[in-house]
């Protein structure tokens, strides 16, 4: 009970007042997955090199754990986060992958469709080949 009532006061004051700063996406990526790297045997960071980014730090690492916390408590096999860069809309992108496989509570995402939101981004749910869910986080690398 007191996890969900964690979760939905961190809906409730999630980000909107946090300043954007330039921030290493990649140290990032890697400072969001550290508590999770005893818990998930199949976790490996795929994270290319990018630009500082204007992004807000700690409600991106919010969101990036909690895609985290789903892949490893409800998949099934490797958790492969990602960071890279992809043509959409004519601008370039961040993408965080990690995959799910059963329904939760749904806040936890939530919370990461709204920190996309507010990156001017968005979160899209696709089917994983061989089932779950693939995850991912789309951001303008000049969001803020």
């Amino acid at each position: 009970m007191d996890a969900v009532v964690g979760q939905f006061l961190d809906y409730a004051r999630l980000g909107e007042q946090e300043p954007a700063v330039a921030t290493d996406l990649k140290a990032l990526a890697i400072s969001a997955a550290a508590p999770f790297t005893g818990h998930a045997g199949g976790l490996k960071l795929e994270l290319d090199e990018l630009p500082p980014a204007m992004v807000r730090p700690l409600l991106l690492k919010r969101a990036l754990a909690n895609l985290l916390d789903n892949a490893i408590k409800h998949g099934d096999g490797d958790v492969v986060p990602q960071l890279g860069t992809e043509e959409w809309q004519g601008r370039p992108f961040v993408r965080l992958d990690a995959a799910r496989s059963s329904a939760g509570s749904g806040l936890g995402l939530a919370i990461v469709e709204r920190a996309a939101r507010l990156h001017s981004g968005e979160l899209r749910l696709e089917a994983r080949d061989g089932g779950g869910l693939k995850a991912t986080v789309t951001i303008p690398l000049t969001a803020g």
